[in-house]
């Protein structure tokens, strides 16, 4: 992770199933991303997001949702950015409750003035219906991968069977410039690179 980290150089990374022992060892970051948040997601699996810059942070959704919504800055502009991790859906109720958290980030992010992403481990594939309920439509939110394929991310130790469950969406603030699934060594994942540039 620090290796990827520091080859790609984003502004701001978002990590997913993170322990307390993987995110005590990013602490080597700290000097190039002096602002982090990390919030617990599932089981033992939290989300940690780095910055380079300050963010202000929902803290209803933190404290209700398990999701990070924040809003920092970039280039000298004001932005946001939604991330979410919600459980696998093998039993009903988890079901229910992986498409609450979606409809909620879906709902954040449709209704953010500023510029906004949204991006996570959705565990929902592109071909499911419920992905087509929430994220199908062109009703504020674009599909980032829309024109750069379909961006397979998971499981990366079954390649015929790998399926595109990691996501990332922007808002009209946004335009994508390049978005692309990088190798991730010791990941069941491929990580996403995600190259935003304002709209106007």
């Amino acid at each position: 992770i620090l290796t990827l980290v520091r080859q790609t150089n984003p502004d701001v990374f978002v990590l997913q199933e993170m322990t307390s022992e993987s995110i005590h060892a990013l602490k080597a970051l700290c000097a190039t991303y002096p602002y982090q948040l990390e919030t617990w997601s599932k089981g033992p699996c939290h989300i940690l997001v780095g910055s380079r810059t300050p963010f202000r942070i929902d803290d209803r959704a933190v404290r209700t949702q398990q999701v990070i919504h924040l809003t920092t800055r970039a280039r000298g502009r004001d932005w946001s950015l939604v991330t979410v991790h919600p459980r696998t859906p093998l039993l009903p109720s988890w079901f229910a409750e992986r498409n609450a958290q979606l409809t909620f980030v879906s709902n954040a992010a449709r209704r953010e003035n500023r510029p906004t992403l949204l991006i996570g481990d959705f565990n929902l594939s592109v071909f499911s219906p419920v992905y087509t309920q929430l994220f199908g439509q062109p009703a504020g939110l674009s599909a980032c991968r829309k024109g750069f394929g379909l961006g397979v991310t998971w499981n990366r130790y079954l390649p015929p069977l790998m399926l595109p469950i990691d996501h990332a969406f922007v808002n009209d603030g946004f335009r994508t410039v390049r978005f692309q699934t990088l190798d991730q060594p010791g990941s069941d994942h491929n990580a996403l690179l995600v190259e935003l540039a304002f709209s106007d």
